[in-house]
């Protein structure tokens, strides 16, 4: 499996931007680029991209109370509670995260302002996306901060097999510099 191949299955089903090729061709969105994340991190084949996309688009916000107590000074710490307040959906979620990303003028992502790492855990075959956030101390310990956790009771997979895909701030951060154009 493929970026490549799970990115035309995506293109072909039009859940990704798609106009012409080449320098005329779509510029992705952030909405592009989540849709992407969930399709090459959840999907176990690229022909599963679009259905696997759908499943885990339409999972609700858990009820599961997602504290997150970021300081407001740390450069952009009031911008990412708004990316995790009570997003619509683990799309719209992400690609806030993901516009974070996008380097400004300065060359400085907002995020990598931040004294915070961000996780997001895909899991299947039960479709569930943890979106984490940790902040980072002088001693490289790590202290939980908060998390949203979109999953559905109506999912059951059968047997007992379970797959985590971990993506970081890192990866984050080099899909929104892919973004800037």
């Amino acid at each position: 499996m493929t970026v490549t191949g799970v990115g035309q299955y995506l293109r072909d089903a039009g859940k990704i931007s798609k106009f012409g090729r080449g320098k005329s061709g779509a510029k992705m969105t952030t909405t592009d680029a989540a849709t992407l994340l969930i399709g090459v991190n959840a999907s176990e084949l690229a022909k599963d991209a679009v259905q696997t996309v759908e499943t885990y688009a339409s999972l609700p916000l858990s009820d599961a109370p997602h504290p997150y107590d970021l300081n407001d000074n740390m450069g952009g710490g009031e911008a990412l509670k708004q990316v995790l307040h009570n997003p619509a959906n683990a799309v719209e979620c992400i690609a806030g995260l993901v516009r974070l990303c996008i380097p400004d003028r300065r060359e400085s992502p907002v995020l990598f302002l931040l004294n915070n790492d961000i996780e997001v855990v895909f899991h299947r075959p039960t479709p569930r996306i943890d979106v984490s956030v940790f902040q980072k101390s002088p001693s490289r310990d790590r202290a939980f901060i908060g998390a949203l956790i979109f999953s559905s009771a109506n999912h059951v997979a059968a047997g007992d097999r379970r797959v985590e895909i971990k993506i970081s701030t890192a990866t984050l951060r080099a899909v929104g510099s892919l973004l800037v154009t």
